[in-house]
């Protein structure tokens, strides 16, 4: 099983019990619009499962919808995923 999968079956799970895949996560800063909607989607139930290159990819446990977003996010990007994955602000 490599790290992508053991991590994507983890975030199902709901297990947060291995550090390095917490520690995984933060090798990355996050800008500030991230963050701020980094808090818009953990209230509609998304976590973060990993990061690569550019982007974060987040996944809801309840529906399994994933959801990439680049750490770069713009306004009129953030509208769009707001409104496509029916996110409540």
């Amino acid at each position: 099983m490599n790290k992508r999968t053991y991590t994507y079956k983890a975030a199902l799970s709901g297990y947060t019990g291995n550090r390095k895949e917490v520690r995984f996560m933060h090798n990355f800063r996050k800008s500030k619009r991230m963050r701020d909607f980094d808090v818009i989607l953990r209230k509609n139930g998304y976590t973060p499962t990993r990061c690569k290159g550019s982007h974060f990819v987040y996944i809801n446990r309840t529906t399994h919808r994933i959801m990439p977003v680049n750490k770069d996010l713009n306004d009129m990007v953030k509208q769009r995923l707001i409104k496509e994955y029916n996110l409540e602000v």
